[in-house]
């Protein structure tokens, strides 16, 4: 991880070396966050994400070996800590995409409301999120 200012950049890995297989899996990105945004105290974040994993064409339960993610995060910073993301997945090879949303608030310091949706769109049975097509919810 790195951090400067409000820019954060990552990088997660994994090398498994076994008798079976050898595999590399990682996640490379980053996000800013604009403080202040039109004068008033809320922030906006944008996160950008590359997935990647090596195991994807041997194993059917890898979701995420070639996607991108980009997703979106606003904070009122209220005393009820009301925030609002979004954010996407999508696969590069296939253009499947799985959107979600979120919004939530405090009620007071134990309760919070939240309102969660995901929608899926896949290109067909062969599709790696073919198994969650009609899942989707609100």
């Amino acid at each position: 991880m790195y951090s400067y200012n409000d820019l954060q950049l990552r990088f997660e890995g994994i090398y498994l070396n076994s008798k079976v297989d050898n595999s590399f899996s990682g996640v490379v990105g980053g996000d800013y966050t604009w403080n202040n945004i039109a004068g008033k105290q809320g922030s906006l974040t944008v996160a950008l994400e590359y997935l990647y994993d090596e195991r994807g064409d041997n194993n059917p339960f890898i979701v995420f070996e070639d996607d991108l993610f980009i997703g979106f995060n606003y904070r009122l910073n209220n005393a009820r800590d009301t925030r609002f993301s979004l954010g996407t997945f999508i696969d590069m090879h296939s253009h499947a995409r799985l959107h979600t949303l979120s919004a939530s608030t405090r009620v007071d310091d134990s309760i919070r409301i939240e309102f969660n949706a995901t929608v899926v769109k896949t290109n067909g049975f062969n599709d790696p999120l073919a198994f969650i097509a009609d899942d989707n919810f609100v």
